[in-house]
């Protein structure tokens, strides 16, 4: 979905050639470095005062299909919360030859293993910033909508020694096992068994599997993705997360355990929350939101600001469960 406003991908493309260093357009005081890596245009915001040697947390934010980097940053304002809370923004675009629409390829199998397709160089680029403008790399976070909620999926499930934490917002579980085809399907019919893709997201991540903080966001009126796949993305992590904790299947995590309650957003949209604890804290959160069609909660960019403010519940959770497994995550906004 292309969000209103956006600029041309032409347009911005003839920018990155140029490789300017531009103000933000995503409400933010810093600068942003626009480059290419590997054929992928990026653009990196820096809130002011941090310089290449600040060590500072890094958020991968991952646009959806139709849209680009920098109507993403509009969308999200992630670029004023960088200011506020002191970290950096990854915004990657998709490329016309990868995929006509500018999805992210979640579908293709191709693209759905550790070490390869988009995903590796995804995980390249954030190494690749991680080397001119230091990054903490125990604070590394991905967030998307749409295709990209759904190829931050991917990112959680086989690099989560790279990512901390992920934020999937109206987006898939992750998919593995389907051809082209049958993955094309899932964002309106909804996925396979989550349990089922929670053990492949396990193997995915081979040796490196780890306790991943997973928090999901979803709107009950999408029309284009499912609400039911935000209830998979949940349930599968949740799988995960069970064989990973102890090397068992045996519901020492499990989405059923589910803590469950309601709010309404200052802008006066409810929203229902489920969340999941692990030793005595949050590990799951999953929040689906009255009215919301596909689009970025609490965004003036999409005309959801009834709805809770994705972006700084994201944050919340992501800085709240740092770089040591699962920590003190948001109850709201």
């Amino acid at each position: 979905m292309v969000p209103r406003g956006a600029p041309s991908i032409a347009l911005v493309g003839w920018l990155l050639g140029l490789g300017l260093a531009c103000s933000s357009s995503g409400g933010g005081e810093g600068s942003v470095e626009e480059g290419t890596f590997e054929s992928f245009p990026y653009r990196l915001y820096v809130p002011p005062g941090l310089g290449p040697s600040s060590r500072a947390p890094l958020v991968l934010a991952l646009h959806g299909c139709g849209a680009d980097a920098e109507g993403f940053a509009r969308t999200t304002r992630l670029d004023a919360l960088a200011d506020r809370h002191r970290f950096r923004v990854l915004y990657p675009q998709e490329i016309a030859s990868h995929h006509e629409d500018l999805c992210w390829r979640w579908f293709a199998p191709s693209d759905q293993k550790r070490d390869a397709g988009e995903p590796a160089a995804l995980v390249r680029m954030v190494r690749k910033i991680g080397e001119k403008h230091r990054t903490d790399e125990r604070r590394v976070y991905a967030t998307g909508l749409s295709s990209g909620g759904a190829m931050a999926s991917i990112l959680g499930a086989c690099y989560p020694d790279v990512f901390a934490a992920i934020g999937v917002h109206s987006g898939e579980e992750y998919i593995e096992g389907l051809d082209r085809e049958e993955a094309k399907r899932v964002p309106s019919q909804a996925g396979p068994d989550p349990d089922q893709q929670g053990q492949r997201a396990q193997r995915c991540a081979g040796d490196n599997a780890r306790v991943l903080p997973v928090m999901v966001i979803h709107g009950k009126a999408d029309e284009l993705a499912n609400p039911l796949n935000g209830e998979q993305v949940f349930r599968q992590f949740a799988q995960t997360n069970d064989l990973v904790d102890d090397g068992r299947d045996d519901g020492s995590v499990s989405a059923d355990s589910a803590i469950r309650w309601t709010a309404t957003a200052r802008g006066g949209s409810r929203y229902s929350v489920r969340r999941v604890d692990r030793d005595s804290k949050p590990l799951l959160q999953w929040i689906e939101v009255e009215g919301l069609g596909h689009d970025w909660s609490g965004s003036a960019e999409s005309g959801t600001t009834a709805g809770p403010d994705a972006s700084l519940m994201f944050w919340r959770f992501f800085e709240r469960v740092g770089d040591a497994g699962a920590g003190q995550a948001p109850e709201g906004e």
